[in-house]
């Protein structure tokens, strides 16, 4: 999403991150949510949407092989693992503790 000038950076955010979908891929193109995953018997997992009982997050890594078929949180091996916060919560808080965030915002 280009970003608007004249405006304040966190409004930028707030524009940016208005649902949990836009949140994780911010999330992702900011590299702290990873953009793939490798399963334990080594093949490239593929991302999935499910179902909210599932995952909160809406999207799950799935491993491809038939023999295997795991599935992993899309937080596995990040700043976010096991946080409670929601994409948009985090992303947002971050914002105002993470100086370099908020100036590639402006």
């Amino acid at each position: 999403m280009p970003f608007i000038a004249g405006t304040s950076a966190h409004a930028q955010l707030v524009r940016t991150i208005a649902s949990e979908d836009s949140a994780r891929s911010f999330l992702v193109t900011e590299g702290i949510l990873p953009s793939s995953s490798v399963c334990q018997c080594g093949t490239a997992m593929i991302l999935k949407s499910c179902a909210q009982t599932k995952s909160s997050d809406l999207y799950i890594w799935k491993c491809p092989a038939s023999l295997c078929n795991k599935t992993a949180s899309i937080r596995r091996g990040s700043i976010v693992e096991g946080a409670k916060l929601s994409f948009c919560q985090f992303t947002s808080l971050t914002f105002w503790f993470q100086p370099t965030l908020s100036h590639r915002l402006t």
